[in-house]
């Protein structure tokens, strides 16, 4: 069955994530060098909304490099629901958070 606000699979408009209002981090935190999914270092990294785009808790933000953003954080879409991912699709190995 398909969202009923935004026609994609795989959640519902009570998990949607274009559902809510985005609650940016504040500009104070310091975000990482290293990627909290894959573990690279010196990649440019952006801050992972890991329980949605509304829920603005420092101890669930990640620090995630575009390439994990997207396929770990997001299963590869960013219509799907965020996830604070436990392995690295990318890599295969437990995310560097978890270390």
């Amino acid at each position: 069955m398909s969202c009923s606000r935004c026609g994609k699979d795989g959640h519902n408009v009570t998990t949607c994530p274009s559902a809510k209002e985005r609650m940016p981090y504040s500009q104070s935190r310091k975000k990482l060098k290293r990627c909290q999914c894959c573990g690279r270092y010196g990649e440019e990294t952006q801050t992972h909304h890991s329980r949605g785009r509304s829920v603005n808790s420092i101890k669930t933000a990640i620090d995630l490099c575009i390439d994990c953003h997207i396929e770990c954080g997001h299963d590869g879409d960013f219509n799907c629901p965020p996830i604070k991912p436990q392995v690295c699709r990318i890599t295969g190995k437990t995310s560097y958070w978890r270390r």
